[in-house]
C-alpha cells in the first residue's frame, strides 16, 4: 500500500488533542502535515509535533491553493462551528479536488451545525465522521447526518486520559510548582470559557443582550459567584482559574478577595491541575470529562440556565449540575473538600483502540478514490 500524506487542519482545542495522538502513534506509517489555527495553536506546541500556522487560510480559494501544494491522499479534521473555519475549508476544498477526508467529533452536540450552512445542506460533510462513541453517533444521525458516513472510533483524547490515570495511581505525577503546598487549604480548579466577548460584562442580563444567546451567565458573573461562595465557605482556600486555550490573558485579571487566593493561568498542563485539585468546578467545559476522569471530584456550575443544558458530563450523569447560588453553596457546605479519590471504569468513548480506529478511517477511505 502506498504510503498515506495525511493533511491535518484544526483550529480547536478538542480537536487538536486527537489528531495529535493519532500523528504521534502513526507518524511512521503516513506523512502528517498539520496545519493549526486560534485556540489549537497552544495545544499543539505543548505536544512536540511540527506544525504550520494557518491562521492566514480564510478563503475556500486559500485552502484548494495548499491542498494543490501539499497533495495530500487524505484530509483529517476535527470540528468547525464556524462558516470559515480551517477544518470547513479543507474540506470544502477536499471534496472539490476529489481528496478524501475524515472529521473527528470531540463533544456530543452541535452535530448538523458542524457540518451544514445556513440553508441546512452538507457544504463540509466528511466522508466518514470519527464519533467518540454509540451516543455521538446516534445523535449525529438523529440531527441528519447520514449514517454511512458514521463510524464509533472511541476518542483517542479521553482514552489517552483514562491510560494516564492508570499510570498516576500507581506513579503518582510531580506537583506543579504553580500550586499552593500541601496541608495548606482547599485548591479549587476553575475551567473558564469564553462566553461573552465583553470583560465588563459581568451580568448574564447584559449577556445576552450583547449575544443573544446567552445560557444565562457568563464567565464573568459565574467567576464572581464563586468567589463569593467560597469566601462564605471556606477561611482560607485556592482558585486556579484555568482559562481556555482562545482567551486573553489580559481580560481575566485574578480577583481579589481577604479569603480567596485567585490565580489565572493559560499555559498549564490541565491534566495535572485537575490531578491535584481538590475539586474541580466548570461551566460547560469538555474538560469536566477529563476531570471526571481522573477521579477528581468535579461539578458544574450554571446558575440561571437557560435553555438547554450543553453540558456533555453533566448529560451523561457522569458529574453534577448546580443551576443556582444556593444549592451549589448548600451542597458544598455539607460536603468536605478532600483530595480523595473516586475513580470510575473505562468508558466506551475511551476504548482503549480509539486512535487504531481514527487511522483505519483514514485507510478505509482512500479505497477508491
Amino acid at each position: 500500500m502506498t504510503r498515506l500524506t495525511v493533511l491535518a487542519g484544526v483550529s480547536e482545542p478538542g480537536g487538536a488533542k486527537n489528531i495529535a495522538l493519532v500523528a504521534k502513534e502513526f507518524g511512521q506509517k503516513a506523512v502528517f502535515k498539520i496545519f493549526s489555527s486560534k485556540g489549537a495553536t497552544q495545544i499543539l506546541q505543548r505536544t512536540g509535533l511540527a506544525f504550520e500556522q494557518a491562521d492566514q487560510i480564510e478563503q475556500l480559494s486559500e485552502a484548494r491553493e495548499l491542498l494543490y501544494v501539499i497533495r495530500p491522499t487524505v484530509i483529517l479534521t476535527g470540528r468547525g462551528i464556524q462558516p470559515n473555519s480551517l477544518e470547513r475549508l479543507l474540506v470544502r476544498a477536499a471534496r472539490d479536488i476529489g481528496i478524501p477526508s475524515v472529521g473527528l467529533i470531540d463533544e456530543w452536540y452541535d452535530y448538523r451545525a458542524n457540518y451544514s450552512d445556513k440553508t441546512g445542506s452538507w457544504d463540509s460533510l466528511p466522508n466518514i465522521i470519527c464519533c467518540p462513541d454509540e451516543q455521538a453517533r446516534r445523535e449525529a444521525a438523529g440531527e441528519g447526518l447520514p449514517t454511512e458516513g458514521l463510524l464509533v472510533t472511541g476518542s483517542p483524547a479521553l482514552a489517552a486520559v483514562f491510560d494516564r490515570r492508570e499510570k498516576y495511581r500507581a506513579f503518582p505525577p510531580s506537583r506543579p510548582g504553580m500550586l499552593p503546598p500541601e496541608g495548606s487549604g482547599p485548591m479549587l480548579v476553575f475551567l473558564s470559557e469564553v462566553i461573552q466577548s465583553n470583560p465588563d460584562a459581568t451580568s448574564p442580563d447584559t449577556g445576552a443582550r450583547l449575544g443573544g444567546n446567552s445560557p444565562g451567565y457568563n464567565e464573568y458573573s459565574v467567576r464572581q459567584d464563586l468567589r463569593n461562595i467560597l469566601e462564605s465557605t471556606f477561611e482560607a482556600v485556592t482558585v486556579i482559574e484555568k482559562l481556555h486555550p482562545s482567551a486573553d490573558p489580559g481580560n481575566y485579571p485574578a480577583i481579589k478577595s481577604s479569603s480567596v487566593d485567585w490565580r489565572t493561568v493559560l499555559d498549564a498542563d490541565l491534566e495535572l491541575l485537575c490531578w491535584w485539585a481538590d475539586m474541580v468546578v466548570g461551566m460547560r467545559s469538555a474538560a469536566l470529562i477529563d476531570a471526571r476522569l481522573l477521579g477528581t471530584s468535579t461539578v458544574s456550575f450554571q446558575p440561571g440556565l437557560v435553555g438547554e443544558n450543553r453540558c456533555t458530563a453533566v448529560r451523561k450523569g457522569m458529574v453534577p449540575c448546580f443551576l443556582s447560588r444556593n444549592s451549589f453553596q448548600t451542597w458544598l457546605q455539607d460536603r468536605a473538600c478532600s483530595p480523595e479519590k473516586d475513580f470510575i471504569g473505562r468508558p466506551e468513548f475511551a476504548f482503549l483502540r480509539s486512535t487504531q480506529n481514527v487511522f483505519s478511517a483514514l485507510t478505509q477511505v482512500t479505497v477508491g478514490f
